[in-house]
């Protein structure tokens, strides 16, 4: 009884390649390889934090903005999945200035015999508007920051690298740490 309880959990290893010996002298192939050729397979987020806030000092930080792409080696570049999310902290309300209304689309892709690359806009709405009542508000001003994700589908490693991001109003910075 005790045996036949184990031999189905002794293949389920086997098959995903967690015995290195009996693997590797069973498929002729290497268990490294294997489980390289399996990760490579998985679908990966990667996330995009900008931080709008004041470009004088103290350089408070007003909210984030938080746009995802999840790289899939076995999808177009046109087909990954795509999420935004903005959100204001306490210090932007205390002052009045609100994140929000975020939103990610891609705007070019490409592929070659190496590489799967998208290059993507995410944006956001800035509102300045009378501190805690949030209403009236002064200026709305809609900020882009555009990045590029690239995936080399020799080895699966995803890569994002920022590009550039639209005008800012007076006395605003776009931050990359909170």
């Amino acid at each position: 009884m005790r045996l036949r309880s184990i031999a189905p959990l002794l293949a389920a290893v086997t098959c995903l390649g967690l015995t290195a010996g009996t693997a590797s002298a069973v498929s002729g192939s290497d268990t490294g390889t294997r489980v390289a050729k399996a990760a490579k397979g998985a679908c990966e987020a990667k996330h995009v934090k900008r931080y709008p806030g004041t470009a004088l000092p103290p350089y408070w930080r007003w909210g984030e903005a938080d746009f995802s792409v999840t790289v899939c080696p076995s999808q177009d570049a046109s087909a990954w999945a795509l999420a935004a999310r903005a959100e204001t902290n306490r210090v932007g309300a205390a002052n009045g200035h609100l994140v929000g209304s975020p939103k990610l689309r891609a705007l070019k892709t490409d592929e070659d015999a190496r590489t799967k690359s998208a290059l993507y806009g995410g944006s956001l709405v800035l509102k300045v508007c009378t501190p805690y009542v949030e209403w009236p508000c002064y200026s709305t001003s809609r900020i882009t920051s555009y990045f590029t994700v690239t995936l080399t589908k020799a080895t699966g490693a995803v890569q994002v690298r920022p590009e550039f991001h639209t005008p800012l109003p007076l006395g605003t910075a776009l931050y990359e740490t909170p």
